[in-house]
């Protein structure tokens, strides 16, 4: 069997454990609330979302995995924030005003 053959049967094989085992992601809104958007400098309603991994078999996610990371959104203008923001009122978490 040459090279290029052995490189294709490789390929193949690892395509058909890909269709068998795999990961995805999900995100997932946990909560939400109030709070002072940073963009539009005024109070409006945030979801809070948590993106987590999960590992599947034939497609469907069967084991979560860990939380790769969280954020919050303005339902308002869709900006997205550190989870840190809402609540605070350090000027580091909120933009600068310009001019």
């Amino acid at each position: 069997m040459n090279l290029l053959m052995q490189q294709v049967s490789h390929a193949q094989k690892r395509a058909a454990v890909g269709g068998i085992l795999g990961r995805d992601t999900v995100t997932r809104s946990v909560a939400g609330g109030i709070f002072v958007c940073a963009s539009e400098r005024t109070q409006r309603a945030y979801w809070h979302y948590h993106v987590r991994r999960w590992f599947t078999l034939f497609g469907v996610k069967v084991l979560p995995g860990r939380i790769l990371g969280d954020y919050v959104e303005c339902f308002s203008c869709r900006s997205t924030y550190d989870p840190r923001i809402v609540g605070s009122t350090h000027p580091s978490l909120l933009l600068e005003e310009t001019g």
